[in-house]
């Protein structure tokens, strides 16, 4: 058995080790109470590409908008199947695209009866965005402004 230690995070509550022997073989994983996922993932003994969370901002601050968005899926999934409920993943899907855009995670999208009707969808804006330095913009005209700061042309702006 390889022996992995989780200590000197503070923000780590409690950690279990839980033996998983439904394949066969014994598959051991670390079940962590607590935050830092960026501390966790990097321990020495943890594989850091198979380690997940529950906790959608901290995988968003960690891991990037998209792997959040796997992660809001997975949870509602994972939610629904536990109390005998089936949903079709391509709704989960539409429901995750709401909730993650450009601005990062948007939990007002949801209330006890439904989604509230979002008056402009971020999937429904164009965006142009700089190759230099990844700034997005609503309107082309900013963007060829904002190319003006790369170049020397800047000055008779000033």
């Amino acid at each position: 058995m390889y022996y992995v230690v989780v200590q000197g995070i503070p923000e780590v509550a409690r950690a279990v080790i839980h033996i998983d022997e439904q394949s066969g073989k014994n598959k051991y994983k670390l079940l962590v109470e607590g935050d830092n996922l960026r501390a966790v993932m990097a321990t020495h003994g943890v594989n850091g590409s198979r380690t997940t969370s529950n906790n959608t901002y901290e995988v968003e601050r960690t891991l990037g908008i998209e792997t959040a968005r796997s992660t809001i899926i997975n949870e509602i999934q994972y939610t629904m199947v536990s109390h005998g409920m089936s949903i079709d993943r391509r709704h989960v899907m539409l429901l995750a695209d709401l909730m993650t855009g450009p601005a990062g995670i948007c939990t007002d999208v949801l209330m006890r009866v439904g989604v509230v009707s979002v008056k402009e969808s971020w999937i429904s804006l164009q965006t142009h965005c700089c190759n230099q330095c990844g700034k997005s913009f609503r309107q082309s005209s900013y963007l060829k402004r904002h190319m003006l700061i790369h170049t020397e042309e800047i000055s008779f702006l000033l």
